[in-house]
Parts: C-alpha cells; structure tokens; sequence
C-alpha cells in the first residue's frame, strides 16, 4: 500500500508541474467587435497588454469574411470566411503596439513600452489556446524591438517570427511556441530592419496573423477560434517522470473497483 501511496504523490507532482502561465498578452474578455472583412477595428481594454488590440481583416472582395472578438461575451476572437472556388482567402490581424487608436498597419508603431515576455525568466513560450479551427491555417507571430539608431534620434526595429502551421482542431488545443525558436528575418514585408538579436524581456510590438495555407478548389467556409494569448513556461517532463505517471494511473484503475467490491460487501455484513 506505501508503494501505491507513492505513485500517488508522483502522479500528483507531475500534474503539478504542468505548464504555468504567467503574462496575459490578450484572453479577449474586453470588449466587444465584430466587423465585416476587409474592415479593421480597435478594442481597449485593461486585460489587453499595452491596453489595446488592433484589428484588421481583408483579401479578395469576393471572400465574404467576418472578425469578431467576445461576440456576445464568448471569452473568443473569431474569424470566419466563406470562399468562392479559386479565390485568395482573407488574412486577419491582430495587432498590439500600443493605445494608439489606429488599426492600420501604417504609420508603423511599435509603442507597448518594453513588455518582458519572459516575465522575470519565468516564461521561455507564447501559448495560443485554439478551441476550433475547420481547415489548416497558418499563424505567423511577429515580435518586434526599437533600438537607437547610430546616428540622430532615428529608431530602428528588430523583428522576431514564428510560423505555426495549426492543424484541424476540434476540441481546445494549446499550441507552443519556444522563444529559442522565433527567427530574426532582417526584413518584412513592409521595414527593412536591425538584424540584431531580439531582446524577450525589452518587447514593443506583438503582431498575429492568421491565413488559409491553400486556396480551395471548390467553394469553402471556415472558421477559427482563438481564446487565450500567454506566456509560459514548457517544462520537458522527465522520463521517470511519465513513467510514474502512467503506472499510478494504472494501479489506481486496478485498485478502485476492488475498494468498491470491498465497500459494498462490508455494507451487507452490517446490514446481516
């Protein structure tokens, strides 16, 4: 029984030490959106980090697509599309850099102030809790630094991404990503930049996107769901580990039902 007892403890050690999630980048509790793609729109909130998101959607206008976040109070940022056979998906944006007011990509702004990602070191991922998604997507997380320029008060930015390819999901999957593994590309899409490292703990952009890997060859309607942006520390279980784990839930199946068996028959021998 002492044996057992351990296992026990194990197995309740190893949930312990489960991911722990520490800075809320956005849980989209705050606010309420909801907008027809291409379209943009902004939401403030306190439980967004640097107190807002910046929204925007578009592609084909012959993609019907619509964005939402907490529609109805639903905790969500939703965003579906219904696409003709053979026409470029719509992407969707969601963007932190500050309470500037203004869902455009340009003029560029990078203001959260220095967010430390990390949280004192305790986080080394960003974690995106996906509740459904009907087709594979494709997000693509961008990280963004201001440095001094050499010369003048000029500014220049490094840029971090990842790129996560997010399966069909039909039940709420966490999905991780390693801050060891963000790249620094040197260039965009729209800025050229400072090819330096990216400091985690010095943070003053943060850019989601998110967009359909192929386009249909017959007419398509998806949609996915977002319902939590964190940080978080991913631990590696050790093997011994998983092996206690596994055992303890093996022997307390084993052993439950002859506690029952046991149980009910000490029931009968009172009731004689």
């Amino acid at each position: 029984m002492r044996f057992t007892h351990r296992l026990i403890l194990a197995a309740a050690a190893a949930f312990a030490a489960l991911p722990a999630h520490a800075l809320v980048i956005d849980d989209f509790e705050d606010g309420t959106l909801f907008f027809a793609t291409p379209g943009s729109g902004v939401v403030d909130g306190a439980g967004i980090v640097g107190g807002e998101r910046d929204m925007s959607g578009g592609g084909s206008f012959a993609v019907t697509g619509f964005f939402s976040s907490n529609l109805g109070g639903n905790g969500l940022l939703v965003m579906e599309q219904r696409i003709p056979a053979f026409e470029p998906p719509h992407s969707f944006n969601a963007v932190y850099d500050g309470n500037d007011d203004n869902p455009a990509a340009l003029p560029f702004v990078a203001d959260l102030n220095k967010v430390d990602l990390t949280d004192g070191g305790a986080s080394d991922a960003i974690r995106i809790r996906v509740v459904e998604n009907s087709t594979e997507m494709r997000l693509d997380v961008t990280l963004g630094e201001q440095k001094p320029a050499n010369q003048g008060s000029q500014t220049e930015t490094t840029f971090a991404g990842y790129s996560l390819v997010v399966p069909v999901v039909l039940a709420p999957t966490d999905f991780y990503l390693l801050f060891a593994d963000f790249a620094n590309p040197g260039c965009n899409s729209l800025f050229c930049v400072d090819t330096s490292p990216l400091d985690f703990t010095q943070v003053d952009y943060i850019g989601l996107e998110f967009f359909r890997t192929l386009i249909p060859s017959a007419p398509a309607f998806d949609t996915m769901s977002v319902e939590i942006v964190d940080t978080a520390s991913v631990p590696v279980p050790e093997p011994s580990t998983g092996l206690l784990l596994t055992a303890a839930i093996l022997i307390l199946g084993h052993c439950l039902p002859r506690v029952g068996r046991r149980s009910r028959a000490g029931h009968r021998g009172s009731a004689q």
